[in-house]
């Protein structure tokens, strides 16, 4: 990222194209060793405004991570949705792509408890 020649300009962009060639060299690893399971990463760049003393933050999710931010008084926020296949959007989604979800433990021990 840091040799990205947007670094210093556009952290959106710089982060969206890293996680695309990331996952480009992956799927082309994974095929190529025939494995057929995935990865997740959660990405957080912090920015501090020189002039304001602002600080700023770019978050990138990919796959089942969860980023949730604690504040100094103990409010916690979530900043991004679970991406896991006990979701049906998310379920749908990894068909549409050509995966298949094998196996859902959290669907499991949820279905189990009821």
């Amino acid at each position: 990222m840091a040799d990205h020649e947007a670094y210093a300009t556009d952290p959106y962009r710089v982060m969206t194209e890293c996680f695309e060639l990331i996952d480009q060299q992956y799927i082309a690893l994974a095929n190529q060793l025939e494995l057929d399971d995935g990865s997740t990463a959660t990405l957080l760049l912090l920015e501090l405004d020189a002039k304001t003393k602002q600080l700023k933050y770019f978050l990138a999710c990919a796959g089942d991570s969860r980023a949730i931010i604690i504040k100094n008084n103990g409010d916690a926020k979530v900043l991004v949705e679970d991406h896991n296949p006990t979701r049906e959007d998310e379920r749908e989604r990894i068909k549409a792509e050509g995966g298949r979800v094998l196996f859902d433990v959290l669907a499991t021990r949820v279905a189990a408890w009821r």
